[in-house]
């Protein structure tokens, strides 16, 4: 692509491109914006669109429907030039005009009746001879018959004009020999640059389909040669750009009729495709027995795996045709993932609102309805999904087991089973439904349990009716927003049926009430049981977590002392070596001190000015007198008596380190004369 050219946005619509960068192209959109599109994207971004073409139009004006009509057959034209063919379905110019015209809140169809006699007028569209419902370009339809397509074939200098000339060949009436003929000359032609190109660029694929194109219109010993040429070509190497789109659809359908295996080979490059025509049409060209493992293997892969990237065009794998040849199980993993998606596509929406997907789930996991119910949120089903879901999983069962273990996502699903559930197994869990109540305050969920009791209130008497009436109190004492006037009138309905029924027995209603306070106090009584139970393992764990706290901090304090202990050997050894290597040195330059070399005192008295810093102490000086101490002194010649005071002879060093100390080299000592005991 180059300044100035025509391209049409997948989302910002018509523009022109201003300019190009190393990283990004600039484009200019029909609302007078500048946007930017990454060179990486272009491809998929971008479509390029003929300088007098419509989309050219749109891009420097946005036309009022009088323009329009008063410009129909210009218009027309430029249509036909976006779309590259001579011949186009009435409902391609409707899908192009009709926004703006109903723009101004006008009739399309009254637009078009005074449009449509406008353009045929002209001359240069007509009516297709044989589709009436396409419009076709004049100069390409009349006369065809005696249309020289040898003579037009010696013309075409370039593989983009070889397959304009084959699109309208294919799609010409004509069926006379020179027709024919044209077809195999033009179909060597596209075999000659097909084999003479060596890369796998935009005019290959011009090359290939032009092929394609005239082998459908040769004879068949030409045919047969097409077919060789077609097992040679590598389609998964062939870079297939937007404006091909329609030419790729009908090249598809060609080559699946004849090679069926290289219609499959190039489907499957075109799985990811981002123009829908042609990705649908490369998904269906797959999604046949003998090719569907080609669709169902990344499928799997990406559905089994949550660290798997997106797969591309998910909406045609929801077809039904191809959900039907999956396991149920697969199918219910699907409902769970795309409901767990926060946007959904229309053919997602459809998927999930199937009830028999919805069944499926339910299905599944009938034996532990919370489980289907923590992996499928609730708002993203419609109500109808909720409520299969719900009488799938069985509505009592999913009731009490959302009161045993409610968790506030389960809110939307919660009105449905009080909607859906038996009246024995509301009435069993009142007080655990109130609760929940209070902890959701929803509304909605309120709500049901009024409309239940007002529903069944009529049809109630004695305990089952003081249950009924117990559980309204609850409910309108605690929920503000059950206390519609209705619901207050047929709770108070119910008191009065309850007190002044003739036929209700108060002392067997007494009973019943002692009967069902025990009940309910043996629950509490269970419950509390239950409560002290988990206090005392709770408290046990707890001090078993002290006690593991106090094994660890032990040990990080031996771990800790055995690294500064550790550490301290290891530098003392060091010293220790490196002050050993020196001592004969340090001997030297103290003996030439003796003999009064100022040069050798200075350096003596420096080294030891360091080791002291380093924390090498001298033992010593030499003629020292000093108390006899073994770990610090060797004598020179051994003696009988107790050495008590010794003269040092050479002098010793030793190592302090803190509390800690290492002898480098033991001071050399002799006995001192009456030194003796």
């Amino acid at each position: 692509m180059n300044p100035g050219d025509f391209v049409r946005h997948s989302r910002q619509g018509p523009g022109r491109i201003t300019q190009i960068f190393p990283d990004y192209v600039e484009v200019k959109a029909a609302a007078g914006h500048l946007f930017n599109v990454n060179r990486d994207l272009i491809k998929f971004e971008l479509e390029k669109f003929p300088p007098d073409g419509f989309v050219a139009l749109l891009a420097t004006r946005q036309p009022s429907s009088d323009f329009l009509l008063e410009n129909i057959v210009d218009v027309a034209l430029r249509i036909f030039r976006d779309h590259r063919k001579s011949s186009l379905p009435q409902k391609e110019l409707r899908l192009a005009l009709e926004p703006f015209v109903r723009r101004e809140g006008k009739s399309y169809a009254s637009w078009w009746k005074r449009a449509k006699p406008k353009l045929l007028a002209s001359g240069l569209v007509i009516l297709h001879p044989k589709k009436r419902t396409n419009l076709a370009l004049a100069k390409e339809f009349t006369s065809e018959s005696s249309m020289d397509w040898e003579a037009e074939l010696e013309n075409i200098k370039s593989d983009s004009a070889l397959l304009d000339y084959a699109r309208r060949l294919y799609a010409s009436d004509a069926e006379n020999d020179r027709a024919s003929k044209a077809a195999a000359n033009a179909l060597e032609r596209a075999v000659r640059e097909l084999q003479s190109s060596e890369d796998h660029s935009h005019s290959r694929l011009e090359c290939v389909l032009a092929l394609l194109y005239l082998g459908s219109r040769a004879e068949q010993h030409a045919r047969d040669t097409w077919l060789s040429v077609i097992d040679g070509i590598a389609f998964h190497d062939l870079h297939v750009t937007r404006d091909l789109d329609d030419d790729v659809v009908i090249a598809l359908g060609l080559i699946s009729k004849l090679n069926p295996s290289k219609a499959a080979e190039w489907a499957d490059a075109l799985r990811g495709y981002p123009g829908p025509a042609v990705a649908k049409r490369a998904f269906t060209t797959l999604n046949v027995d003998r090719f569907r493992t080609q669709l169902k293997e990344p499928f799997l892969e990406w559905l089994r795996s949550e660290k798997s990237p997106g797969i591309p065009n998910l909406d045609l794998y929801l077809d039904d045709a191809f959900l039907r040849n999956i396991r149920r199980e697969d199918k219910a993993a699907l409902y769970v993932r795309l409901s767990n998606r926060v946007e959904h596509s229309q053919s997602e929406r459809r998927f999930l609102s199937n009830p028999e997907n919805t069944r499926i789930v339910g299905e599944l996991y009938r034996s532990d309805p919370v489980s289907a119910l923590r992996v499928v949120p609730g708002a993203s089903l419609d109500q109808a999904s909720c409520s299969e879901l719900i009488k799938t999983l069985g509505a009592d069962k999913a009731l009490v087991n959302m009161l045993q273990e409610f968790q506030p996502e389960y809110g939307v699903f919660l009105s449905e089973a009080i909607r859906l559930s038996g009246w024995d197994a509301l009435l069993d869990h009142s007080s655990q439904l109130i609760n929940v109540l209070q902890r959701l305050s929803s509304s909605e969920a309120s709500n049901a349990v009024a409309r239940r009791l007002v529903t069944e209130f009529p049809n109630l008497s004695g305990l089952n009716l003081l249950r009924a009436t117990t559980l309204g109190c609850e409910l309108s004492r605690h929920s503000a927003d059950s206390g519609a006037i209705t619901f207050d009138r047929s709770l108070q309905a119910a008191f009065s049926k309850l007190l002044n029924d003739p036929s209700t027995d108060i002392p067997q209603l007494h009973d019943a009430m002692q009967t069902e306070i025990a009940r309910l106090t043996g629950q509490l009584n269970e419950r509390l049981r239950a409560a002290n139970e988990e206090l005392t393992n709770s408290i046990e764990l707890l001090r078993e977590a002290e006690r593991e706290s106090a094994r660890s901090r032990s040990l990080a304090e031996i771990v800790k002392s055995s690294a500064k202990e550790e550490r301290a050997s290891i530098k003392q050894q060091a010293v220790s070596g490196f002050v050993a290597a020196l001592l004969p040195a340090l001997d030297e330059l103290e003996r030439r001190r003796e003999e009064h070399d100022g040069v050798a005192k200075q350096l003596h008295l420096d080294l030891l000015a360091a080791f002291e810093r380093a924390g090498l102490h001298q033992i010593g000086p030499v003629g020292a007198i000093e108390q006899f101490e073994p770990q610090i002194h060797r004598l020179l010649e051994e003696s009988e008596a107790t050495t008590q005071l010794v003269c040092i002879i050479r002098t010793g060093f030793v190592l302090r380190d803190g509390d800690s100390s290492v002898v480098i080299r033991p001071a050399l000592v002799r006995p001192v004369n009456g030194g003796t005991s």
